[in-house]
């Protein structure tokens, strides 16, 4: 009840103009004065309590009771909020993840002693109870398809690095259910909202949930049984576990093993808007089908995966690439008059010109950017990330990345040799993502937070040459 409507009931109660005040307009006069009394307690326990009050406990209380919680899940935190227009106490950013918010609201020290017991790993849609040492990862409470109804129920046992877990797709627990209770999106949210949505709606459903004409099942999970918890091993043992679930079972679910979430820079504008402004009129023609989809795969990646679509990109379009001498000599070839009266000629021609080429497949990709990118558009990224790329990196998996701009501190500068540069520690980047330790001493760029960050400037600055190969290739 919130402090307009206590005040409405209130008065109503006291003029007898409510149901409320009926039983106690029925009281003796003698015992009034103890009816209202005791009435206006109830009321005001309502209103301080929570109870159906403004806020069930205050912030500082919530935050004490909430201590063992917080301090295993360090990126929430719990504050008041406006959800629906109505202010709430919330636990802010479960998992990490500013799109939904754990209310605070009835029932609040249930839901405590509940939320005390869990983590909530950043990478997973899943909480981890920390009594049973069990991983539970959301799966759905809608049902199953006949594919995934022969899956639940499944049972094994799973080693890895001498330790044997339990592993099986069964029943949501009731720790589950009970958060599920307190979610509310407040943003969207890329990656479902931790799955968490179905179990949400199937709790409000409430009998009719369990309906034949119901679109609800048996809330359903997968556990992992007797596992520690750390992020790190953490990932390591779910990927592992994926490969062979699916290695078994083509059709097997698997944990979706979420990318470590990047703290984004400054949205300034060198880096929002490639010149200065979003445009007014865009005249478009036609572009590479395939150009685009790795584009918008690269838009919507985690850095090392959009640094290899756009990487993809400038490769795919120089495959293509010709330099201008080859290419005059085979238009010269096609648009002489009589091409068509003697083809075998006209091929000779063209097959020659062809061969004439000297360029091999680092020589057309850097040909292909020297040729479509402005240095101008890359100096822009460049400059509000001087000192990303104006320095070393070493990432995790042993690569060292030498500086693009060490010595250089202005577009004309880089306008030089800069794209050169660009090209050659763009190839060294994709050359450790993509290939394992053939060698002994190899060094590679491993998949961790540590490096995604150490990426991004790199998959920004890719990104902006792709979108200029994806324009002007054929220019």
């Amino acid at each position: 009840m919130r402090g307009d409507d206590f005040a409405t009931f209130l008065i109503a109660a006291f003029n007898g103009s409510s149901e409320s005040t009926v039983s106690i307009s029925r009281a003796s006069s003698r015992n009034l004065s103890i009816c209202f009394f005791s009435f206006l307690l109830i009321c005001l326990a309502h209103y301080f309590f929570g109870m159906g009050g403004v806020l069930p406990m205050d912030e500082k209380e919530a935050k004490d009771k909430l201590k063992p919680f917080l301090e295993s899940n360090p990126k929430s935190e719990v504050k008041e909020a406006s959800v629906l227009g109505k202010n709430e106490l919330v636990i802010a950013n479960p998992w990490g993840d500013a799109s939904l918010v754990l209310l605070l609201d009835k029932d609040a020290d249930a839901t405590i002693d509940i939320i005390n017991g869990l983590i909530l790993p950043e990478r997973l849609s899943a909480i981890y109870h920390r009594d049973s040492k069990s991983l539970e990862v959301l799966w759905t409470a809608f049902k199953l398809n006949k594919n995934n109804q022969s899956v639940f129920g499944r049972k094994f046992s799973f080693s890895f690095a001498g330790n044997a877990y339990e592993c099986e797709f069964g029943a949501a627990s009731e720790q589950l259910l009970r958060v599920a209770t307190k979610f509310h999106p407040v943003g969207p949210s890329d990656i479902g909202y931790r799955n968490i949505a179905s179990f949400s709606s199937f709790v409000d459903a409430g009998e009719s949930a369990k309906q034949d004409d119901s679109p609800y099942g048996t809330p359903s999970c997968f556990w992992i049984r007797g596992l520690e918890y750390s992020d790190d091993i953490m990932v390591e043992f779910l990927t592992t576990l994926n490969f062979y679930m699916s290695y078994y079972d083509d059709l097997s679910p698997m944990v979706l093993i979420h990318p470590p979430q990047i703290p984004k820079g400054p949205a300034v504008a060198a880096t929002r808007y490639r010149f200065g402004q979003f445009p007014q009129t865009i005249a478009t023609r036609s572009l590479d089908p395939d150009l685009l989809q790795f584009w918008g795969a690269a838009h919507a990646a985690e850095p090392s995966r959009r640094f290899m679509y756009a990487y993809r990109i400038i490769e795919h379009a120089a495959f293509f690439f010709v330099e201008s001498g080859p290419k005059l000599a085979v238009r010269k070839a096609l648009m002489m008059p009589h091409a068509l009266d003697d083809i075998a000629s006209t091929a000779d021609a063209v097959l020659a010109a062809v061969r004439s080429s000297k360029s091999d497949e680092w020589s057309r990709f850097e040909g292909v950017v020297t040729k479509a990118v402005d240095p101008q558009i890359l100096w822009g990224l460049i400059e509000v990330n001087i000192e990303s790329f104006s320095k070393s990196e070493t990432f995790d998996g042993g690569f060292e990345l030498t500086p693009l701009v060490a010595n250089v501190q202005s577009k004309d500068e880089f306008q030089n040799s800069g794209l050169r540069s660009f090209c050659s520690l763009a190839r060294k980047i994709r050359n450790a993502l993509s290939h394992g330790r053939e060698e002994k001493n190899a060094t590679v760029i491993l998949p961790t937070k540590a490096n995604y960050g150490k990426l991004r400037p790199w998959a920004a600055l890719i990104e902006r040459a792709a979108g200029e190969i994806v324009l002007y290739e054929h220019v």
